[in-house]
């Protein structure tokens, strides 16, 4: 009976992604976002980077996709300066229900 019961739960939580669309604003899409700056920002470490202002731009619900818009604002950890950015970005569940991400 525990077999059963832990099967299921594997499955429902392993089908989260499977039919539906993330949001702009998840926190598994942003993280994803986050790392594609890491790798393209030189010295990210000395930076805080946040997001705001999430807007969905198109779903396209056969391709399981949308378009987002968000403003990244990058602080410097030791002067306190900042800048802010709009970027837009999409996202999509895969089959394995991992988040992809494009920033475009």
């Amino acid at each position: 009976m525990k077999k059963i019961y832990f099967s299921l739960i594997v499955v429902s939580v392993f089908c989260i992604g499977c039919g539906s669309i993330p949001s702009c604003d998840d926190k598994e899409v942003t993280d994803v976002v986050t790392q594609i700056v890491k790798k393209q920002v030189p010295n990210i470490s000395s930076l805080d980077i946040s997001y705001s202002g999430f807007m969905t731009e198109k779903i396209d619900k056969e391709k399981k996709l949308i378009r987002c818009k968000a403003e990244m604002k990058m602080t410097n950890k030791n002067t306190k300066q900042s800048a802010e950015n709009w970027f837009d970005y999409s996202a999509r569940y895969t089959d394995d229900g991992m988040v992809y991400v494009e920033v475009y």
